[in-house]
């Protein structure tokens, strides 16, 4: 996957991978040099690196696509490559590969190109950089529905209290 084929899919409902503990269905909010912003509203946004996505799947529906200006209520942090996004959100809460043994939540100490410090509970765990498939940030989003003009209802994201 790269840039290119990822950017003609923004607003766009895919598939992430066919299936495990990363894939994830949502829409493509951005494409960076390294990697990408989807949100769902399971997990509000996540950032995938390229290089680990096997598979898209494109949802032909043009009623589940994102018009630009719903598009612009989600805000992402839009870094120009991965380590740039991880040191943008050093001492927040983050979430580290959706699940499985290789699954880590905690405080993103540090981070740059070969590795990152989380701090959780009472361990310091350093991962390679490489190894992060998908991250989040901060506190999850729930969804609400909106009545729109179209008497369709459509998720929009709100913070958890």
């Amino acid at each position: 996957m790269n840039k290119d084929l990822l950017r003609s899919f923004i607003g766009k409902t895919v598939k992430i991978d066919r299936g495990g503990h990363e894939s994830s269905t949502g829409f493509i909010l951005g494409a960076n040099k390294s990697h990408f912003a989807v949100y769902n509203e399971h997990d509000g946004i996540l950032y995938y690196q390229y290089f680990h996505i096997k598979s898209l799947t494109e949802y032909p529906r043009k009623d589940s696509d994102l018009s630009l200006e719903e598009l612009e209520q989600y805000e992402y942090k839009d870094a120009d490559d991965f380590t740039e996004l991880l040191h943008s959100a050093k001492h927040q809460w983050v979430k580290i590969n959706r699940g499985g043994h290789e699954k880590l939540e905690g405080i993103l100490e540090d981070a740059n190109h070969d590795y990152v410090t989380i701090i959780t509970h009472d361990e310091v765990i350093h991962l390679a950089t490489f190894h992060i498939r998908s991250i989040s940030f901060g506190e999850k989003y729930e969804s609400v529905s909106e009545e729109s003009n179209s008497s369709s209802t459509r998720a929009v994201r709100r913070k958890r209290k």
